[in-house]
């Protein structure tokens, strides 16, 4: 009888493992909706509106099959705000690109999963061919190292091995660099875009406590990617946006054009959830205005949105 008991448990535990394994198993091509177009990465949600629109705005205008990869959940900042806000505000801001309701039902969830990580994925209801990826790893300072509030270490410093695993913002998830290596080849293994998008690939990574530089987020996202794409063997056209230095450039577009219009009204509906934003066309202006002579991009992401709401440039 003992004997039975311990094979009928045994039988028990393989069938509660083999489930628990089936309910975690990779599903990264089953969540992807479309194939083709653009992934556009970025270290965060406002990089996309900042810095890599119009583009952005013209793939979803022609019904582009449209990715975003977020790495953090971070607002402009780098803190206070919380997540749920952030995604919240990046949402809004896409729906009225798309021409889509701005409100909580535009969006459908679905998790997607890889060695037994379960990560959020969001796609537009009527426009399923629109998605968004939270990795919703932790953002640093501009020049990577953590705010006094983060548990454990951030993007950049996992990307420099100065930690060797970080967890997630919403505590679900642990980052190494080799899964999260993996994790971008699988999806973009799987996306089969045409077009990959990331930001400065080219700006060096800051020394801690440099000023004047790009943040460290952005340099690091975009290394990401390239390698991932180099692991995976993955070929696609690369295209690097310019990010803080933008600012010292002349403008590329002219306020009362239409690429002005969707990119301010995109902003705005971002801004409405991130504390640290202008929200506002004349308060981003004033911002502009009252900023010290020695303000640079590196942590005044708010005193620039005046002169990034009129500008996209490339990376050479």
């Amino acid at each position: 009888m003992r004997a039975a008991g311990l094979i009928f448990r045994y039988i028990l535990l393989l069938w509660v493992v083999s489930r628990t394994t089936a309910a975690l198993a990779d599903n990264i091509a089953e969540s992807i909706h479309c194939k083709g177009g653009s992934i556009y990465f970025a270290a965060h949600p406002a990089d996309i509106l900042f810095y890599q629109t119009p583009d952005f705005y013209h793939d979803l205008y022609v019904f582009k099959c449209t990715t975003v990869v977020l790495f953090t959940s971070s607002g402009v900042g780098g803190y206070g705000t919380p997540l749920d806000s952030i995604e919240q505000g990046f949402e809004n801001a896409v729906a009225s690109m798309a021409g889509k309701p701005i409100d909580g039902t535009a969006w459908d969830q679905t998790n997607m999963t890889m060695r037994t990580r379960s990560i959020v994925s969001r796609s537009l209801k009527d426009l399923p061919n629109v998605q968004i990826i939270y990795l919703r790893l932790p953002g640093g300072m501009p020049d990577g190292q953590a705010y006094p509030g983060n548990k454990g270490g951030t993007l950049s410093q996992l990307y420099t091995q100065q930690v060797q695993n970080t967890t997630s913002s919403d505590n679900n998830n642990i980052y190494t660099l080799f899964f999260l290596n993996e994790l971008l080849s699988s999806i973009m293994s799987e996306r089969q875009a045409n077009d990959i998008c990331v930001l400065d690939y080219r700006a060096a990574l800051p020394e801690p406590n440099e000023t004047g530089c790009e943040h460290a987020d952005h340099s690091v996202s975009a290394r990401l990617v390239l390698e991932a794409m180099r692991y995976g063997r993955y070929r696609a056209n690369i295209r690097g946006y310019a990010g803080n230095i933008m600012h010292e450039f002349n403008p590329s577009f002219q306020e009362g054009t239409v690429d002005y219009a969707a990119k301010a009204e995109a902003l705005f509906h971002y801004a409405a959830f991130d504390e640290h934003m202008c929200n506002t066309r004349e308060q981003c202006l004033s911002n502009a205005s009252e900023r010290p002579t020695n303000s640079t991009a590196h942590g005044d992401d708010p005193d620039f949105v005046a002169e990034w709401l009129v500008r996209e440039y490339y990376v050479h």
